[in-house]
């Protein structure tokens, strides 16, 4: 590993070991922003709600605009590169964080998820602010005040469906049960960064009278080291599906 003083002005390249620990930490937000970005997109038209379909949708857009950003500065600034770095890698070369991996074909763990997700992501990216690069912290400060939305959208239809009836409330739950420790993957080698999370969490969860046991820390071993979940090569293979048709089109 190198330092963490790797500024976008240097391009890398997929798969090379010199990247710095700060490369590394880059890499694995962009690649969740690129998979949540994707999966927002797929409620268009689906969600249960006219209202939550463009909500979902402007969200997704936003997911996949930082992902833009973070991969482009991964690439030195250069454009060109950007497609290397979000599709072209092997599945060992991504760093995404199972949660992100994983298909919910239900309204409620789709919910869910992107309530988790985005609350990580307010952690995550004030982590950046302190990064030694001007351009990231720029990326950064941008990302934040967008997420700050998100977050509050996320917010509310939580709280709404757990004081709505035993239905809703019910599915909430369940939903919170299967991803909560899948939800600790996001902070795979941050221990601080988790604990903070899980008390923002439970902040709003306690209010409600839900209680959600944690992992007592964050899994090792999993996406952050490259190890892919179950359901990334078909996933992978949905967001190559164009340039797939002709790899050396000028998109």
């Amino acid at each position: 590993m190198t330092d963490d003083t790797s500024g976008s002005g240097t391009e890398r390249t997929p798969g090379d070991e010199s990247v710095s620990d700060l490369d590394e930490r880059v890499l694995a937000l962009a690649d969740d922003e690129l998979l949540m970005g994707h999966h927002h997109s797929e409620w268009i038209c689906v969600a249960p709600l006219l209202e939550e379909d463009l909500a979902f949708c402007s969200i997704g857009q936003d997911e996949l605009g930082h992902a833009h950003a973070l991969y482009r500065w991964l690439a030195g600034g250069e454009e060109s590169g950007i497609d290397r770095w979000a599709l072209r890698r092997p599945s060992a070369g991504y760093r995404s964080a199972w949660l992100t991996e994983r298909p919910t074909p239900e309204w409620s763990e789709a919910l869910v998820r992107h309530w988790l997700y985005d609350t990580a992501e307010g952690i995550r990216w004030t982590a950046f602010l302190e990064a030694p690069d001007d351009e990231l912290r720029g990326i950064a400060a941008l990302a934040l005040r967008e997420e700050a939305y998100h977050r509050r959208h996320g917010d509310v239809l939580v709280e709404r469906l757990l004081t709505g009836t035993d239905e809703s409330r019910g599915h909430i739950a369940a939903a919170l049960e299967t991803l909560s420790p899948l939800a600790a993957g996001l902070f795979e080698g941050d221990d601080d960064g988790y604990r903070t999370f899980v008390a923002q969490c439970d902040a709003l969860l306690n209010r409600y009278d839900v209680t959600v046991v944690w992992p007592v820390a964050p899994p090792t071993g999993q996406g952050r080291a490259g190890v892919r979940s179950e359901h990334f090569a078909a996933l992978h293979q949905r967001l190559n599906t164009v340039l797939d048709l002709d790899p050396e089109a000028a998109w």
